[in-house]
């Protein structure tokens, strides 16, 4: 269970404003709540089912996340997230798909993504295809840091910043408490009496 807090409500509709976001957040900070808060609420008011599809792109190269043409046989390979990113959006979908990039960006990924992040709306990989973004999918960028994000990508997303000083410890506890019920009141009581 999740605990709602102030700022919580600002950051969710933050992000549900914006095609694409970038969620500039430190672990603890609430990231997961809100993305699921956000996405069990997009469900009952649109009265669709939603997924989430998480990646993260440092753990590929570019051609492992995008695709590239073999040099031996001169077929194309196709990409993890080009993959992903076709499926996600595939107009005949009985779902939406949350796209969530996981990780530190890096121009070497993120620059790939500039086509998807501006007007045209589209990626364009190294064999020619192009893959449009369909109203049934939503990318979300996630990690700690914008140091190695451009101008270009950052001036083309959303930002959500969501600071360690935004969360204290109070809706951890609750959560704690109403996910165990055999101990959770007694730590509860603790917790406001000492700390």
């Amino acid at each position: 269970l999740y605990q709602s807090y102030p700022l919580l409500h600002t950051h969710t509709l933050g992000t549900y404003t914006h095609t694409h976001t970038h969620i500039h957040i430190h672990t603890g900070c609430g990231k997961s709540a809100l993305i699921e808060t956000l996405m069990l609420a997009s469900e009952i008011v649109e009265e669709s089912n939603h997924k989430i599809v998480r990646l993260n792109p440092k753990s590929f190269t570019s051609a492992e996340m995008y695709g590239e043409t073999d040099e031996k046989t001169g077929e194309w390979k196709t990409g993890v997230f080009s993959a992903i990113w076709s499926k996600a959006n595939h107009r005949s979908n009985r779902f939406k798909t949350w796209v969530v990039l996981d990780g530190p960006v890096d121009s070497f990924w993120a620059e790939n993504l500039n086509s998807v992040l501006d007007d045209n709306k589209i990626l364009t990989l190294a064999n020619g295809d192009r893959v449009a973004l369909s109203e049934n999918c939503k990318l979300l960028f996630e990690n700690d840091s914008l140091h190695n994000a451009s101008p270009a990508t950052v001036s083309r997303v959303g930002i959500v910043h969501m600071a360690a000083e935004d969360v204290d410890w109070w809706p951890l506890i609750l959560s704690y408490s109403q996910n165990n019920e055999d101990t959770g009141k007694v730590f509860e009581s603790l917790f406001s009496k000492y700390v």
